[in-house]
């Protein structure tokens, strides 16, 4: 499947994390999936589809851009 132009544009903006450190993030309360990566280094950012892989040292964050243009954001 080829990569949408939003999923091609938001991986390029991505790239430019890898190889540092997740000093913080910021997320809603009620969804603090996301703060078990706190330093945590960026090792690669993979785009295939209409899904986008962030991958961490120990997890990975699995972008997915639907239909409507929304994205939802998964913790694998």
């Amino acid at each position: 499947m080829v990569e949408g132009p939003k999923v091609i544009i938001k991986a390029e903006r991505f790239r430019a994390v890898i190889s540092k450190v997740l000093l913080g993030c910021e997320v809603p309360s009620s969804s603090n999936r996301l703060s078990s990566l706190v330093y945590n280094r960026c090792k690669d950012v993979v785009s295939v589809g209409k899904e986008l892989f962030l991958l961490f040292d120990r997890e990975t964050i699995r972008i997915h851009f639907q239909m409507s243009g929304s994205e939802i954001i998964l913790k694998s």
